[in-house]
């Protein structure tokens, strides 16, 4: 099923009055978008995964140079304003 046929079926169920009856249309529905959202995850972490190295290295430099812990929000404010 593609995903706006997937997004028109539930927006009807939902936007039905009265009792809902759920059949195996729109539990293929449900999945379709479930399985675009995964895959759209996938896609922008795969795509991040140099800022998500930097932003680790960097917050580690500022752990080293406070002396502090994960826990403690000072390097992660510096963090913060640096970005």
């Amino acid at each position: 099923m593609k995903l706006d046929k997937a997004v028109k079926r539930l927006q009807e169920l939902f936007t039905k009055t009265g009792p809902v009856w759920i059949n195996n249309g729109d539990r293929l529905a449900f999945n379709t978008i479930v399985e675009y959202l995964n895959k759209t995850q996938e896609e922008t972490f795969a795509n991040n995964i140099y800022f998500t190295k930097l932003f680790a290295y960097v917050l580690g430099v500022f752990l080293d140079r406070y002396n502090t812990t994960i826990s403690n929000p000072i390097p992660h404010k510096e963090l913060y304003r640096v970005l």
